[in-house]
């Protein structure tokens, strides 16, 4: 997901310098506009290095969308790069983003940016960071934090905590059970498992 222009960050301009200032911030937002145009043909490294120019001018929108093209381009350092300095310019959804790109080679260093997404008010953080425990074995941890996650109501949580429950079944437990079947039930297609876990445990019974 990239971010539409929505007109490039600037300082205020006094006096004279108004009219280079809005000039500059005209062709700073065709430059965006430019890049978002590469983005939906299909031509990623270039809107990349658009979107990098741009937030080197200062426009945190550029850098949040410059991260998620290097992202997707599998360039991991220069994504991860991008979308921390969208964060520190107020980006809140880029401390999320850096989580998932750092996730599979740096697990705990994913859970601190899950954190941060969380303490910036993006609830999906909850989610990502039960991830990136469970990756640690640290289930039980990972299911507290979507506990959380389904007390805030954030979509797909319900799911993602009826599987993990799921997961840490070591008999059957029928309180366990029922509360599984109640979770997935509210979401049966918020996890890629959630139809067949829900199939399996009514099949049981």
């Amino acid at each position: 997901m990239v971010k539409a222009a929505r007109g490039a960050a600037t300082p205020p301009a006094f006096g004279s310098e108004c009219m280079v200032a809005g000039t500059k911030k005209s062709a700073m937002k065709s430059m965006f506009l430019e890049a978002q145009d590469l983005y939906d043909a299909g031509r990623l490294r270039r809107a990349a290095k658009i979107w990098e120019e741009l937030g080197d001018a200062g426009d945190a929108d550029a850098y949040f969308n410059a991260g998620n093209c290097n992202a997707q381009l599998g360039r991991r350092k220069r994504a991860r790069r991008n979308l921390l300095r969208a964060a520190h310019l107020g980006v809140c959804e880029a401390w999320f983003n850096v989580g998932l790109v750092v996730s599979d080679e740096q697990p705990m260093a994913a859970v601190r940016h899950f954190y941060a997404a969380i303490a910036h008010g993006d609830l999906k953080g909850y989610i990502g960071a039960s991830v990136a425990l469970h990756q640690l074995g640290r289930s039980r941890e990972a299911i507290h934090l979507l506990e959380h996650a389904v007390d805030h109501h954030v979509p797909g949580s319900f799911a993602a905590l009826g599987v993990a429950l799921y997961d840490s079944l070591d008999d059957h437990q029928p309180d366990n059970e029922a509360r599984i079947v109640e979770l997935l039930s509210q979401e049966p297609d918020g996890h890629p498992r959630g139809r067949d876990v829900l199939a399996r445990i009514t099949a049981e019974e």
